[in-house]
C-alpha cells in the first residue's frame, strides 16, 4: 500500500516537473541586417580580398537569449557569386529551409538578392555561422552566435 501511494505521489509529482523541461520562454524579436560584400583587409601583413559583414572583417557577434526569435536579413553584394549562411549546432525545427545548406535545404542567395533567415532560439550555448557556398568559408564568412 506504502509503495502504491509513493508510486502515484512520485507520477503526480513528475507531472508538475516535466512540462516545465519543455516550456519555452517568450522572448525579443533580434533583427539584424547584413551586407555582404568583398573587401580587402590586412591579414599577417598582407592585403587579401575576404568576404566582410556590414565592411567588417570578423563580422561582431550576435547575441541573443533563450526564447527570443532571430531575423537575419542577408543582402549578398558578392557580384560574381551566391551565398547561404549555415547555423552550426541550432535545431532548425519548423524551419528546415534556413540551414543554410545550398542545393539540399535551400537556393542560394544570387548576387544582389536577399533572403531573410528566421529561428527560435531555444537553445543555451555558443554557436558559429558560417557560409555553405563555394568558397565563402575559406574566403572569410565565420560568425559567431552566442545565445545564453
Amino acid at each position: 500500500m506504502l509503495k502504491s501511494l509513493f508510486s502515484l505521489f512520485f507520477l503526480f509529482a513528475l507531472s508538475w516537473i516535466i512540462p516545465s523541461f519543455n516550456h519555452v520562454v517568450d522572448g525579443a524579436l533580434v533583427m539584424q541586417h547584413w551586407h555582404i560584400a568583398f573587401n580587402y583587409t590586412e591579414i599577417a601583413g598582407f592585403n587579401k580580398e575576404v568576404i566582410t559583414v556590414n565592411g567588417n572583417f570578423p563580422a561582431d557577434p550576435i547575441y541573443t537569449s533563450i526564447g527570443d526569435t532571430l531575423q537575419l536579413h542577408i543582402h549578398n553584394a558578392l557580384f560574381s557569386s551566391g551565398l547561404t549562411v549555415h547555423f552550426h549546432g541550432i535545431a532548425q525545427v519548423g524551419t528546415p529551409y534556413s540551414d543554410g545548406v545550398a542545393g539540399v535545404t535551400q537556393c542560394a542567395i544570387q548576387p544582389g538578392d536577399t533572403y531573410t533567415y528566421i529561428m527560435e532560439l531555444n537553445q543555451a550555448g555558443t554557436y558559429i555561422l558560417h557560409g555553405h557556398y563555394g568558397t565563402s568559408k575559406e574566403d572569410g564568412k565565420n560568425e559567431q552566435l552566442r545565445h545564453i
